[in-house]
């Protein structure tokens, strides 16, 4: 077995263990669950950050504020599909679109520019559920990828906020790293996310059992 199919069993086996254990908590801590949404946000793709970090260090590009503008970033549409577990965990599912300009490693060093296709699956963990206004959360999955003819997976690892409107809809804001698993397609990039979800179905709580009155 290779070491990219190493990498790639473990990265399954991590990410299966990772949902079967969040399933199994919201299935025995259920309260509050947020209704299932539809999201759309628009997503900035930045590999120059990440280059420049391993180039140099990260203490560097901050110092001498080396981080990319927009004008330097890919630009993309996401789709997503948000389903509520527990009161302070969802499961997304986000297919992604856009336009990337990278060195790819499989071209020697030569750049290109094309279309880049993501899809992945993750879990939210929710800092405050979402009958509060403002709910920061964190995140962590699985994806692929599609770029140029190249396929490859990555993990999705994040933080970001929701701003909850009437219980209807939200207003989210991300920061996602894409670890890559496999080294024939992309580099490791962020990715800064904002978008808007509305609900497509009715709140859920949980049964709330009578105590009998002695």
């Amino acid at each position: 077995m290779s070491t990219q199919q190493r990498r790639m069993k473990k990265s399954l086996v991590s990410f299966f263990s990772l949902f079967l254990f969040a399933y199994g908590y919201a299935q025995n801590n259920q309260q509050y669950i947020r209704p299932s949404s539809i999201g759309f946000s628009f997503d900035f793709y930045d590999f120059v950050t990440p280059q420049r970090i391993k180039t140099s260090s990260l203490a560097t590009v901050l110092r001498e504020k080396q981080t990319a503008t927009f004008k330097e970033m890919g630009a993309g549409i996401a789709f997503s599909y948000f389903k509520g577990l527990h009161n302070k965990l969802d499961l997304v599912s986000t297919l992604t679109l856009a336009s990337a300009d990278y060195t790819i490693a499989n071209s020697y060093n030569q750049v290109e520019t094309d279309l880049l296709l993501q899809a992945d699956v993750a879990a939210q963990f929710k800092m405050l559920p979402d009958k509060y206004f403002f709910s920061p959360y964190v995140t962590a999955g699985l994806g692929a990828n599609k770029y140029d003819g190249y396929f490859g997976a990555f993990i999705p690892v994040g933080l970001g906020f929701k701003i909850n409107v009437f219980e209807e809809a939200a207003i989210f804001v991300n920061a996602k790293y894409h670890v890559p698993v496999t080294d024939e397609t992309i580099p490791g990039h962020f990715v800064y996310g904002f978008g808007i979800a509305g609900i497509v179905g009715k709140k859920r709580t949980a049964d709330v059992k009578a105590v009998p009155v002695p």
